[in-house]
């Protein structure tokens, strides 16, 4: 993978045995080839002084056609990220979950139902990498990879949600969640096509007052052949459990 922070040129200069043969006058320096110079202009907007920079954002309400970002895009990986302040000891455990849902929103069985104990649906459409309980560190905690070659014509949209595991203590709520992001890379080129920022959404709740537990981050909608994401940034309360209710889940226990 290319790596647009690397500025280092490659292109070789000149050997110094020909400047003992040739004509004496100075050598202008040599120029990269045309397409390296497009490339180092373009590299300019990922500067570390502005790291937001690099990111194409998507904000509440948006409407992104996936088709439109990559034409050929067929794989890619939700990343989610967030930071935990607040807790000495036992910090909140949150969890990204996907449905796959019918055009009547709900869940066709329990395999559209993609979480911490069930990583992967039986065509392996969706695959959930792994439960992160701690959201130490930088970068993605939880990432969910989606095969759009492999979902079925009968699901209609897919929906993220991103949930404080243990709904009845009244202590974990997302006022105590900073640096709340979704991002979606095409998994063929690596490429980031986008990022959405939740911390405005989360701040405002947090403001008027709400104890909220529960996100829908966004959801994909089927467009014939093209997929389009909606930037929801809705919260609610009851956790994980009442999102998979609502979807048509039976919860037991």
């Amino acid at each position: 993978m290319i790596d647009p922070l690397d500025r280092t040129n490659k292109t070789e200069a000149p050997s110094s045995k020909d400047d003992e043969t040739s004509n004496p006058a100075p050598n202008p320096a040599p120029q990269p080839p045309i397409e390296e110079q497009e490339q180092a202009e373009n590299t300019k907007a990922f500067d570390d002084s502005h790291p937001d920079d690099r990111f194409n954002k998507v904000v509440q309400g948006d409407e992104v056609s996936l088709q439109d970002l990559s034409s050929s895009l067929k794989k890619f990986t939700i990343g989610v990220g967030w930071d935990l302040i607040g807790f000495d000891e036992s910090a909140a455990d949150l969890d990204v979950s996907l449905f796959l849902l019918n055009k009547n929103d709900m869940t066709r069985d329990d395999d559209d139902f993609i979480f911490y104990k069930n990583l992967q649906n039986l065509d392996e459409s969706v695959i959930h990498t792994g439960d992160s309980r701690s959201g130490a560190g930088s970068g993605d905690d939880e990432q969910i990879i989606v095969d759009l070659t492999k979902i079925s014509f009968n699901v209609s949209k897919i929906m993220v949600t991103l949930t404080i595991h243990d709904p009845e203590n009244k202590e974990y709520t997302f006022k105590n969640v900073r640096n709340v992001y979704m991002r979606i890379e095409d998994n063929d080129t690596e490429r980031e096509l986008f990022r959405y920022f939740l911390d405005e959404e989360l701040h405002k709740k947090s403001e008027e007052g709400g104890l909220t537990n529960a996100l829908y981050i966004g959801c994909f909608e089927r467009d014939s052949n093209n997929w389009i994401f909606k930037a929801l940034g809705e919260t609610d309360e009851g956790g994980l459990g009442k999102i998979a209710t609502k979807y048509g889940m039976v919860i037991v226990g």
